[in-house]
């Protein structure tokens, strides 16, 4: 009898977990936005054709509201949405984003880049909390033309995490787009892009684990008093 108590206190307590598992896993941040340079153009190292190009210099922002810390203020520029257009976040146009690197290094596939990308839903001048950080663990790029345009594309793979909690950590993807028309030399144009990677909001493995083994308890007492 107490054996059989026993495990339905168990399989109850599985199931109470695995129902609180399950909806802490539902709390995705999805969503995105473009983000772009705020200040001049960006410069190529060594300068000529971007296709070239072994890494990039964002410009020097105007806006100095985080540059503490060695980050280097950018901005949301257009394409919120998801999560980070509604409320409680509510992004706008115009709202800081920080990079820990004005310089961005094109690498080869699978080596970690180091870059660490933040953001806050506040991003008022002169508190730049970073409340989201989006840390890369690896970077992927290639070359395309369009016409007389040139283009260096590079993707970072990552995981965005929340500084308060609300939203769990969530594979993203931070994007960089790099043109240059009128050939070697010409200005260089910048288009910077966030997506986070996990748009469904799946039970992750360990609460399948949980709910299996809570509803494996709950078959096996059922069994008992069935023999019963």
């Amino acid at each position: 009898m107490k054996a059989i108590n026993f495990s339905k206190i168990l399989a109850i307590g599985a199931l109470t977990l695995m129902a609180s598992s399950v909806s802490f896993a539902g709390t995705v941040l999805t969503g995105g936005f473009s983000w772009g340079p705020y200040g001049s153009s960006v410069t190529d190292v060594p300068a000529g054709a971007i296709q070239s190009a072994t890494s990039f210099t964002l410009p020097t922002p105007l806006n100095t509201s985080c540059t503490t810390g060695g980050q280097v203020c950018e901005q949301i520029t257009t394409g919120i949405y998801g999560d980070f257009l509604n409320s409680p976040l509510s992004f706008t146009p115009g709202m800081d984003v920080n990079l820990n690197s004005y310089s961005i290094t094109i690498q080869n596939l699978g080596s970690a880049p180091g870059l660490v990308f933040m953001f806050t839903n506040t991003g008022t001048a002169g508190t730049p909390v970073d409340r989201f950080t989006f840390t890369a663990s690896d970077e992927a790029f290639s070359y395309s033309t369009a016409g007389a345009t040139k283009y260096v594309n590079i993707s970072f793979n990552g995981t965005l995490v929340d500084g308060n909690s609300v939203y769990q950590n969530t594979p993203s993807i931070l994007g960089m787009s790099f043109s240059q028309s009128g050939g070697s030399g010409g200005a260089i144009g910048f288009q910077g892009t966030f997506d986070t990677n996990n748009p469904t909001g799946a039970p992750e493995p360990a609460t399948l684990t949980l709910m299996g083994s809570a509803l494996l308890g709950l078959g096996l007492l059922g069994r008992k008093r069935f023999t019963r």
